[in-house]
């Protein structure tokens, strides 16, 4: 447990009543600190609530924890929902890229310690409303291009993902369709990704984590792994029935 809940305050935001989710970290090297960043959904009036979506930011020692809730915000002033962050391995500058609720994806600078936006954002990829509207944004660099790939907002039901590119973090970002190859039910294999990763021992293999939500049995929701492979501006997605231990040794 890196995240403690808080028992005995209904209006906390880690209260066990309230929403938390998609917990992403970045280390911090001029500070020296592990730095969260989650998603809080609720009010105080309505614990549990959706009516307001918002940040959590905490902070650590060592990245297995325990992390401490230092603020909340609405970076920007915005509503924000899904998001994901990235740290350029040229510089160590920090961005977090969020879905302005039901309305577009934001890019935003981080301050140096990583614990807020400096104000300096760009606006992509706007859409009127769902299911249009672009959510769980999963963010990669490979080569000198930068890849989003992103999913419709259709609720708890999958629904076929899609991937932008762009030659800067700001972008422009150019939708470039859906990169999923087999998914003849155009549901993203089951599921919404969350977050892209490069295995750090294997060369060019990256992997999407994706979240396969199950809302008649959540006892029966899991995430799962689908490879990535990248071709110049071209991505495709695959399913793979099972990985083997070694895969990822």
């Amino acid at each position: 447990m890196i995240l403690p809940a808080v028992d005995g305050d209904a209006s906390h935001p880690l209260h066990p009543t309230r929403i938390m989710d998609r917990p992403h970290v970045l280390y911090n090297a001029r500070t020296k600190k592990f730095v969260m960043w989650v998603k809080f959904a609720g009010t105080t009036a309505a614990p549990g609530a959706w009516e307001t979506q918002y940040m959590g930011v905490a902070t650590a020692d060592a990245i297995v924890g325990p992390f401490t809730l230092e603020k909340t915000l609405h970076p920007l002033g915005m509503n924000s929902g899904d998001f994901d962050l990235y740290q350029d391995p040229r510089d160590g500058k920090g961005y977090i890229i969020f879905e302005r609720v039901h309305t577009e994806l934001i890019v935003a600078d981080l301050t140096p310690d990583f614990m807020d936006v400096t104000g300096f954002y760009s606006s992509h990829l706007p859409f009127p409303g769902p299911p249009l509207t672009r959510e769980a944004p999963a963010f990669c660099k490979v080569g000198h291009r930068y890849f989003l790939v992103t999913s419709g907002t259709t609720g708890y039901n999958p629904n076929p993902c899609d991937y932008a590119l762009a030659p800067l973090v700001h972008g422009p970002w150019v939708s470039q369709g859906d990169p999923c190859v087999g998914d003849t039910k155009r549901t993203t294999f089951d599921s919404q990704v969350s977050s892209i990763f490069a295995h750090p021992h294997k060369k060019n293999l990256f992997i999407a984590i994706a979240d396969r939500w199950n809302k008649d049995n959540v006892a029966d929701s899991r995430y799962v792994w689908l490879p990535l492979e990248f071709n110049g501006d071209s991505l495709t997605m695959r399913w793979r029935d099972e990985w083997r231990i070694e895969d990822f040794s």
